[in-house]
């Protein structure tokens, strides 16, 4: 029979587990966050940038961080840009009031940054980021666009599959058909969808019928297309 701890022996015992419990917590708390590499025409917030314009408990709060951009050269150039959430008071905040692409976990029994994520400056949702892109003319990555573009087509086919349904008004199978068209990516098609992007970028804004239809499509799965992808 082996021999019993005695009750100091168990608080020893206990002492260093926690001890090395707290150690680990402490361990794996100092190696956050994990910084994501940054490519060309790929922005990465600075955390310890972040301002508050202002805040207000329940009211809409402004915030600035600076973000670290390559361009198509890797040449890194900082831009500071704005934020904006409501403060609700609640947990859900911590995940909000953080600079574009910073990601908020739990660890042991405290909120952080566990992982600070890239992102293409041309998909950014931040007008300051899509100012320097344009200005710097920054694309995407080649094997990412070539992505997007296979992305794009499949979900033109499946939007005008589902509009080219005789019992649906007749607008939605003339906008079916346009989609069906853009889907085939020919050179006639690719012009025509580089129409409809140049109509977008110039404000072409419509409500109603077959063009509010193909408008939604080219929003939705051409953004990256768009002078302005935060529309």
């Amino acid at each position: 029979m082996g021999s019993k701890m005695t009750s100091l022996q168990i608080m020893v015992f206990l002492g260093f587990s926690l001890l090395g419990l707290s150690t680990n917590a402490q361990r794996n708390l100092n190696d956050l966050p994990v910084m994501d590499p940054i490519l060309n025409g790929q922005c990465q917030g600075i955390l310890s940038s972040k301002e508050y314009i202002n805040y207000k408990p329940g009211a809409l709060v402004r915030f600035t961080c600076d973000y670290k951009c390559l361009d198509n050269d890797g040449v890194p150039h900082i831009v500071n840009a704005e934020s904006q959430a409501y403060a609700d008071g609640g947990q859900s905040e911590m995940y909000k009031m953080v600079c574009s692409g910073a990601i908020v976990g739990k660890v042991g029994s405290s909120f952080t940054v566990t992982n600070v994520k890239s992102f293409w400056a041309k998909l950014s949702p931040l007008p300051e980021i899509r100012k320097w892109q344009r200005a710097f003319g920054v694309r995407l990555g080649a094997d990412f666009e070539a992505a997007l573009k296979l992305k794009m087509l499949q979900d033109f086919k499946m939007q005008s599959d589902a509009y080219l349904k005789p019992a649906l008004p007749g607008y939605f199978n003339e906008a079916g058909k346009t989609l069906k068209f853009f889907s085939e990516d020919s050179l006639e098609s690719r012009q025509l969808l580089a129409e409809w992007v140049e109509r977008i970028d110039n404000g072409f804004r419509p409500t109603q019928g077959k063009d509010q239809i193909i408008w939604g499509s080219i929003v939705g799965s051409a953004r990256h297309l768009l002078r302005d992808a935060g529309i």
